[in-house]
């Protein structure tokens, strides 16, 4: 295949060099650029990259240690879905700082991805369920919402046969 335009070949190269430069980044150039994407509040990078540092130990840990408790709303609400987007194990204590998150935060935003971090999570309490539910009145997260909810063992349904049934 030859390639016949000057413009083409730059294009090309350009191409191949940012795709192997952005494999390459190490996690914490990801990581900053994540977090400098939520301070802008640009969620669709944060969106975009979370998953390829979400399960980073030293993010996680600052996540759970500061991220969730800055003064910004939008490091809190990055935190939570840094969070919720990784495998680890949450002991109790972390827990407990996320429901009390979920239940104190000022922001609604802040409040329905805690929820959905804790539900992502194993925790299907009586609030979680109710502030996931309450995330369904926001258009921007409606389908995340909605996915969880969709998680819930539906109750079997009984049938009442007539007296005539069976017979």
């Amino acid at each position: 295949m030859q390639i016949k335009s000057k413009h083409a070949i730059i294009g090309l190269i350009y191409f191949m060099t940012k795709e192997s430069n952005s494999s390459t980044e190490p996690p914490e150039v990801i990581f900053n650029g994540l977090i400098n994407a939520a301070k802008k509040g640009d969620w669709e990078i944060v969106d975009r990259d979370i998953l390829r540092v979400c399960n980073e130990p030293q993010f996680i840990e600052w996540a759970l240690r500061y991220g969730m408790h800055n003064e910004e709303t939008s490091l809190r609400d990055f935190s939570v879905s840094l969070i919720e987007k990784s495998e680890c194990k949450l002991n109790p204590e972390q827990i407990d700082s996320l429901k009390a998150l979920m239940q104190k935060d000022k922001s609604c935003d802040v409040r329905h991805r805690t929820g959905f971090t804790l539900f992502k999570h194993g925790i299907r309490s009586r609030d979680v369920i109710r502030t996931v539910t309450d995330a369904l009145k926001d258009p921007s997260i409606r389908e995340i919402a909605q996915e969880y909810l969709n998680q819930l063992e539906k109750p079997k349904k009984f049938f009442s046969f007539g007296r005539d049934a069976g017979n």
